[in-house]
């Protein structure tokens, strides 16, 4: 899409007055930048949108299938309440709504803000506005102050995890990566300088931040859209690029070994307490405290008192889904998901291979982090879900 396309494609959003929508790209922007800021955007989008299409008649689904997702989401979300009410009671529920159970309504609020295939791609260009721009800040400063570019500097200046840094980039990697590798694109040795150029600032970049996991994710995005392009007549071309990947991954991973040793002890440490504290209540999960207590506790009675003062949560989406809301939560998530899943695979349409790479990267990322229980999170997942189930013919 070109910056003119862009433009007026703004313009109409400003002549309909789609107020709500504007507001939904700024979000996406200021995401890498400001979770604060974003956060407001969010709000002033779904409010103008609850005002536009009671008032104004504007529509509120763009399509059958997002309609649906919201529907499967907000059954998700009405579990999660009443699962509150029942294990404790409305006043607890009413407390925590803010710190614990609200932020899974973007689930089923997502569905209501998106427009047409066309317009929403607007949301992933302003996100790599804001990525590149939030990046370049950070590359600045650090240059101009002679420290490090790392995951510290990330933190530091943007208030950042680098764990969402990374997803973000990986999200941007999945669509440039659909679009260099769809029929009729054009491989000559330019565009595979271009890739190779790409990969290696990639892998410094996901290398500089010590984000591990999103490297592998990113390997296996580019053995996903390249390996089933490989012919006769490009494979010198892409022989090159995929050995420019792997002189990156030996430069970049060959140093992380032991990182990555340490990372998954660790982690396995504070899993094995997650899972010992979804045993004592498997089917409705613990919603009598925070994850972070319950996990807690089991440290303290497994004797490893060193994990104490870490305050630290399940470090994996799916443990800490079954440990709050239990086995019957984590499959009421998973049927949401799964019909999303069989709404994006019926079409036949370039969203499939797009939204094959979106899962990769969620479903691995949810191995090692809880990504839900933040907005940088939960607004990437709520809206690159159903982002793919409006598709170009409607």
């Amino acid at each position: 899409m070109t910056i003119q396309s862009q433009y007026y494609m703004l313009r109409h959003l400003i002549n309909e007055k789609d107020f709500s929508f504007i507001a939904l790209i700024l979000t996406f922007f200021l995401l890498p930048l400001s979770i604060n800021l974003s956060s407001i955007a969010f709000v002033v989008a779904a409010v103008l949108k609850i005002y536009q299409s009671t008032l104004l008649q504007f529509k509120l689904f763009y399509s059958e299938s997002v309609r649906q997702s919201c529907v499967f989401a907000l059954c998700f979300f009405c579990y999660i309440i009443a699962n509150s009410i029942i294990q404790k009671d409305i006043q607890y529920t009413v407390a925590e709504f803010d710190r614990q159970f609200q932020h899974y309504a973007l689930l089923f609020i997502a569905p209501m803000l998106l427009r047409e295939y066309s317009f929403n791609k607007l949301l992933i260009i302003s996100l790599s506005y804001g990525l590149t721009i939030a990046i370049g800040y950070v590359l600045f400063v650090c240059i101009i102050t002679n420290t490090t570019f790392d995951q510290f500097a990330i933190q530091y200046y943007l208030d950042l995890h680098h764990t969402y840094l990374s997803l973000f980039l990986l999200f941007i990697i999945n669509q440039l990566m659909a679009f260099v590798t769809e029929k009729g694109m054009k491989f000559n040795w330019l565009t595979a300088i271009s890739i190779a150029t790409f990969f290696f600032i990639t892998f410094w970049l996901l290398y500089s931040v010590n984000s591990k996991v999103s490297i592998l994710v990113f390997v296996f995005l580019v053995i996903f859209y390249l390996a089933p392009k490989l012919s006769n007549k490009t494979a010198v071309k892409y022989g090159f690029v995929f050995l420019i990947l792997a002189l990156s991954i030996y430069m970049f991973t060959s140093q992380l070994e032991q990182s990555y040793i340490d990372a998954l002890e660790y982690r396995t440490q504070i899993w094995e307490a997650a899972i010992e504290a979804i045993k004592q209540k498997p089917f409705f999960g613990n919603l009598q405290d925070s994850e972070k207590n319950v996990i807690n506790l089991q440290h303290y009675l497994n004797g490893k008192y060193y994990f104490l003062d870490s305050n630290l949560n399940s470090h994996n989406q799916y443990l800490s889904i079954t440990l709050k809301f239990g086995l019957i939560g984590l499959i009421i998530f998973f049927i949401y998901l799964f019909h999303c899943c069989i709404s994006v695979y019926k079409k036949n349409s370039s969203n499939q291979r797009l939204f094959t790479g979106f899962l990769l990267i969620m479903f691995t990322i949810f191995i090692i982090e809880n990504i839900l229980v933040r907005h940088h999170g939960i607004i990437l997942f709520a809206f690159g879900v159903n982002y793919f189930l409006i598709s170009k013919n409607e």
